[in-house]
């Protein structure tokens, strides 16, 4: 800006708070407490034989429609 380089911060936490609303969503959808217990979560919103991998506060999360 005017001939300098400026470094600038920004942080959001709208993923954060994003991030938390799935997890909550798929873990009221997952009826099986064993699944949720070695984070294997199932979701009707996502495509059929899709599966996913996430890791939210160092835990991972293995999430797939479901069957």
């Amino acid at each position: 800006m005017f001939g300098r380089n400026l470094k600038l911060y920004s942080k959001s936490y709208l993923g954060y708070d994003l991030t938390i609303a799935w997890i909550l969503i798929f873990i009221n959808e997952t009826t099986d407490g064993n699944q949720i217990a070695t984070h294997q979560l199932t979701s009707k919103f996502i495509p059929h034989g899709l599966v996913g991998k996430f890791i939210f506060q160092g835990i991972k999360w293995n999430v797939q429609s479901f069957e």
